[in-house]
């Protein structure tokens, strides 16, 4: 696999996370003015990360596109998960600007729920794969 093909492919695994936490990061904003933008968030951002999670794995197709995959979407899930627990044990919200409130726990939470499980099964199914593929080759 050429230079170039690995850089791209991994580029593109850096979009899809980045996609997948603008998902989960937008679904947990609850300002009223902001809940057309929080839609168009989420959903832009869960089409974007599965066309570029998809087209890293057809880059992919010899390696383990599964693992690469299940580790974008449960690091994004980590970092937006990070960001809204530090967010909510803040306690002193009076001092935060009134541009940013995460705290839509009934859209979110559902959200981040299944990108974790959607990553975790990638992972699992990418790992026992990956010992498939070395039981095979012996």
């Amino acid at each position: 696999m050429s230079l170039l093909r690995i850089l791209f492919a991994y580029l593109l695994l850096l979009v899809g996370a980045f996609s997948a936490y603008v998902c989960i990061f937008g679904a947990f904003q609850s300002l009223p003015e902001q809940q057309p933008a929080k839609y168009f968030m989420v959903i832009f951002g869960a089409l974007l990360a599965a066309v570029s999670l998809t087209l890293a794995g057809f880059l992919n197709r010899r390696r383990n596109w599964r693992r690469s995959s299940g580790i974008a979407l449960l690091a994004a899930a980590g970092l937006a998960l990070l960001i809204i627990v530090s967010d909510a044990a803040y306690q002193d919200t009076a001092q935060l600007p009134p541009m940013i409130a995460l705290n839509d726990y009934t859209v979110g939470g559902p959200v981040i729920i299944v990108v974790l499980i959607l990553g975790s099964q990638l992972l699992w199914r990418g790992i026992k794969q990956k010992g498939a593929d070395n039981l095979h080759s012996k």
